[in-house]
């Protein structure tokens, strides 16, 4: 999958309400290249759903951590439907 294919996805589900695992609610916006989640101050570049995109898939949550900051909730825009 390339990043523009994911980008449009992201863009095309922005607003929607979303649920984290713990049962938190939030959505995001997309603006100047970039998620911003309604619930935190923090900016989610376009270059690290790039970056997710060369190490997808991962072997474990916790690698994926390690290497790119991305909500677990956005990461299924990272799998093909």
């Amino acid at each position: 999958m390339e990043i523009d294919e994911v980008w449009r996805k992201i863009e095309a589900l922005a607003g929607q309400q979303f649920t984290q695992m713990r049962g938190g609610k939030f959505t995001y916006s997309v603006g100047g290249g970039h998620v911003i989640p309604d619930r935190t101050n923090h900016r989610i570049p376009k270059s690290h759903f790039r970056e997710a995109l060369t190490r997808w898939p991962v072997p474990a949550q916790a690698n994926f951590r390690t290497c790119v900051v991305l909500p677990i909730s956005m990461r299924s825009s990272l799998t093909p439907a």
